[in-house]
């Protein structure tokens, strides 16, 4: 003898209805054995084979699908499910707020227990998406092997889209090399890195071969002083993960 499961499917937090949601009798086995859609109030009905265990599956678009079990008798069954709405999360990872996309970035989405909620890479325009978010704060880490990770705290909404770009400051490896007019390597000559805005980046001493590398230097341009028996003062520009060389003669007029 059949059986009816009814009931609502409505938003947690809430009685707004939940219209065109699926719903889906399986039994223990996970065979399917009905389906139904809600109204514009959200009720539906579920014809039931026989009195019984079941797995009953709703699921919306833009909601985390829910699972209930229920036990049915003879008589109608009612059986309320609420669905949290979930947000889709997309952005764009570049090297510079307004420059071309980076290709093939891991994005990785953590909640606020550092549990990994999500993970893929950029596609080829750099660009990235996320469907079926649930509302909460996330941290949003972006990583390449290339370049130096990222992350940023996101609050995703209950529901809709957000949009979050972001942006990975691509460094290089600065190679001074400091000799004398005739050639001669510089060893113990102090080497300093300042930026645009005049604030120190990095000291460095040269070694016997009158070299010093420096790591983790960003793009962008900056004044390189030399001390020796007379400081060398050099503009150099330095482009993002390209290994870059700069040679200095103390004594000589350098050109940049």
């Amino acid at each position: 003898m059949s059986a009816l499961v009814q009931g609502r499917v409505v938003r947690s937090g809430g009685d707004t209805p939940v219209a065109e949601a699926a719903l889906t009798l399986i039994d223990r086995s996970g065979s399917q054995l009905a389906r139904a859609r809600t109204g514009t109030d959200g009720r539906f009905t579920v014809d039931v084979p026989s009195a019984g265990g079941y797995v009953l599956v709703a699921a919306a678009p833009s909601c985390r699908p829910e699972a209930a079990t229920i036990a049915v008798g003879d008589g109608p069954t009612h059986v309320d499910i609420e669905l949290s709405p979930t947000a889709l999360l997309s952005g764009t990872v570049r090297t510079t707020p307004t420059g071309p996309g980076i290709a093939d970035v891991t994005i990785t989405i953590t909640d606020s227990t550092g549990s990994v909620v999500a993970n893929r890479a950029t596609a080829a325009d750099g660009t990235f998406a996320f469907a079926g978010v649930p509302a909460g704060d996330y941290t949003l880490v972006a990583a390449s092997p290339s370049i130096p990770p990222t992350a940023q705290q996101i609050r995703v909404p209950a529901s809709g889209n957000l949009t979050h770009d972001l942006v990975l400051t691509s460094t290089t490896g600065l190679r001074a090399v400091v000799r004398t007019g005739d050639g001669t390597p510089v060893g113990g000559a102090t080497v300093t890195v300042v930026d645009d805005a005049g604030s120190l980046v990095a000291v460095g001493t040269t070694d016997e071969n009158g070299e010093h590398t420096f790591s983790g230097v960003a793009h962008g341009t900056y004044t390189v002083i030399t001390d020796g028996v007379a400081p060398v003062t050099d503009s150099i520009h330095v482009v993002g993960g390209v290994h870059c060389r700069h040679d200095v003669r103390l004594g000589q007029e350098q050109h940049s």
